[in-house]
């Protein structure tokens, strides 16, 4: 059976790809929304520049957005209208991006997903390089919101926080019609995409350690560092 690689450095070139469209209808400006005192977007190129991905960009088709990109030092690249709507791809997006931006390999990046650690960026881009392509999985993928907020049910789930693809498996993909060849599994052990006001909630309480407890045992020093959570 294949498996994800863990260790090494890719030999070709790479790209991170993060979209971020200014629609969102549970959670207005989510992709700005602040977690322990930088946006979602910021989070998420500070994660990928830690992983040493050479060249960052963002698809968006909001200044705001545009403007939080450029100060964290990420290229932009407008999106084109038809490829903002809430029923537009987001693969085709990337794909928009990916052409202006080509590279070996590519790493396609949710900054909706704060979990997603160093590790895995390099992970995704590493077995990518191997296999052709695959994708960030967790160990859970259901919580409780209780006084404890401890997962209760184990089982791999498709995150979605971070995709990794050789350049000739970008045309026609789409992940939920062809899948992951190879799962990365995420060291952390579940996963939140900010969709709603309680996922933004549950990822401050877990990533700002308040009242000095974390909700499941993992090393996450590295990545809270890299990414400047103190």
């Amino acid at each position: 059976m294949q498996s994800m690689v863990t260790t090494g450095e890719w030999s070709g070139t790479a790209v991170a790809i993060i979209p971020a469209r200014k629609g969102s209808k549970r959670l207005p400006g989510k992709n700005l929304q602040v977690i322990a005192g930088r946006t979602l977007l910021c989070r998420a190129i500070r994660t990928v520049e830690a992983a040493a991905v050479p060249k960052i960009v963002v698809t968006t088709d909001c200044d705001q957005i545009a403007k939080e990109a450029k100060r964290c030092g990420a290229t932009v690249v407008e999106r084109p209208e038809e490829l903002a709507t809430p029923e537009a791809s987001m693969w085709d997006a990337i794909r928009h991006a990916f052409a202006q931006h080509p590279a070996d390999l590519l790493a396609a990046v949710q900054c909706t997903a704060p979990l997603l650690t160093v590790d895995d960026v390099r992970r995704c881009l590493l077995t990518a390089e191997r296999f052709g392509r695959c994708g960030c999985v967790t160990q859970t993928n259901s919580w409780c919101v209780d006084d404890r907020m401890m997962p209760h049910r184990m089982d791999l789930l498709a995150a979605g926080s971070c995709f990794g693809l050789q350049a000739r498996e970008l045309e026609g993909y789409e992940a939920t019609k062809h899948g992951y060849k190879i799962p990365v599994i995420s060291e952390i052990p579940y996963h939140c995409d900010i969709d709603r006001r309680e996922d933004l909630e549950f990822a401050r309480f877990v990533i700002e350690g308040r009242g000095g407890w974390m909700p499941y045992p993992w090393d996450i020093d590295s990545t809270r560092d890299a990414i400047g959570c103190v």
